[in-house]
């Protein structure tokens, strides 16, 4: 999309981006169109509950026993 007048600053968020129906029109157009709608849905999740993401050896295991 560079060199296209893409219409976002270089430092735009993934939301932004994500939100933006220029982009996500031609994001639906492409294979990667279902990691796509995954990544926003993982993203909504964390936004309600921040408490679902586990760091590191110890963290891991506590997420499995959830």
């Amino acid at each position: 999309m560079e060199g296209e007048g893409s219409s976002l600053p270089s430092h735009a968020s993934q939301k932004e981006v994500l939100s933006n129906p220029l982009i996500s029109g031609r994001v639906a157009n492409t294979m990667a169109a279902r990691e796509v709608s995954s990544l926003k849905a993982f993203m909504e999740m964390m936004a309600r509950d921040s408490a679902r993401a586990f760091y590191g050896p110890g963290h891991v295991f506590a997420a499995n026993e959830i």
